[in-house]
């Protein structure tokens, strides 16, 4: 799970959709701005390297616990 600026969430989804069949990106909270990205077994490599260079790229996208 994710949690990033309000204001990124859409673009975080068009980067998604990008990837055609990668995974799809899921607002979890729309208040505290939490995200998933939902992706098949076999893409988990690709998502994991897609969301850690988008950490690079939006500053406030991090990566937060699940409970």
């Amino acid at each position: 799970m994710y949690r990033v600026d309000r204001r990124e969430i859409a673009y975080l989804t068009d980067i998604l959709e990008g990837y055609e069949d990668l995974g799809v990106l899921r607002t979890v909270d729309n208040v505290h701005a939490l995200v998933e990205v939902l992706y098949a077994p076999d893409f988990y490599e690709d998502a994991v390297a897609l969301m850690e260079a988008l950490m690079g790229e939006v500053e406030s996208l991090e990566r937060v616990a699940t409970s």
